[in-house]
């Protein structure tokens, strides 16, 4: 199990003592006494103690498993006539983690998503968020991708995008991430996709000013937003997953 790298205060309740059945009655003054020095003592803030915040979510992975790539792609296009092409390949993903193989890829239609081929011992699968579109003929470009060991247990996949207008007056760059592991099966799993750069000018749901930092020997993702965004933004429009979490596959 991962531990989590965030900060807690550990207060520990003080105790006088428990009371045999054999000791005399208590004095109320006494009682009384001990209560007000008890007050005094006890942090103030007790009640209101950080909650330990919630593991990022993860998910099995959309379809699989596969015996080839090949076979995995031929299905997204019998089952929904789905594209799926390569945005890169790696022969490995990294020897460092679990995963055989990782293949980047856009699946979709007219647009495509970011998508994550994944390759273990069971087969080939692949997971994509519909939402997250990387590739729209005159609009959308995917302008590099990444596959890199986050931990010997984790697989990041960073996609950088360059959104435009059709006659490049308004145009910005965004990053996305996704984090893969296996659980206690064997299967892949992932989070969702994280914005984890975003510049002005891109009508997507992002808000600039966003930031991520991984801790790669506690296994937890801090997620953040400049001052200047966060006083700029809506409360709805800053990202649910701000803050610290430990990631559990």
């Amino acid at each position: 199990m991962h531990r989590a790298l965030v900060p807690y205060t550990l207060l520990a309740a003080l105790s006088c003592g428990t009371k045999s059945p054999k000791e005399a009655p208590s004095n109320p003054t006494t009682e009384q006494s001990d209560k007000e020095e008890k007050a005094e003592l006890a942090p103030k803030d007790a009640e209101v103690l950080a909650p330990v915040p919630p593991a990022l979510g993860v998910s099995l992975l959309r379809v699989g498993p596969f015996e080839s790539i090949d076979e995995l792609c031929a299905h997204l296009k019998t089952s929904s006539g789905s594209s799926c092409d390569d945005i890169a390949e790696a022969s490995a993903a990294t020897p460092s983690t679990p995963f055989i193989a990782a293949r980047q890829l856009l699946i979709g239609q007219a647009e495509g998503a970011c998508a994550l081929a994944l390759q273990t011992e069971k087969g080939w699968y692949a997971t994509w968020d519909d939402s997250m579109i990387c590739s729209e003929r005159g609009y959308i470009e995917v302008l590099s991708t990444k596959l890199s060991a986050q931990s010997s247990t984790v697989l990041a996949a960073s996609y950088s995008i360059y959104w435009h207008s059709k006659n490049y007056d308004e145009d910005a760059n965004f990053d996305l991430l996704l984090l893969c592991g296996l659980d206690a099966d064997g299967l892949p799993r992932c989070t969702r996709f994280f914005y984890t750069r975003c510049e002005e000018g891109a009508t997507i749901s992002c808000v600039p000013g966003t930031s991520f930092d991984w801790n790669y020997e506690e296994e937890v993702l801090q997620f953040s937003v400049d001052e200047a965004s966060a006083k700029s933004a809506k409360p709805s429009e800053l990202p649910k997953w701000l803050g610290a979490h430990p990631l559990r596959f």
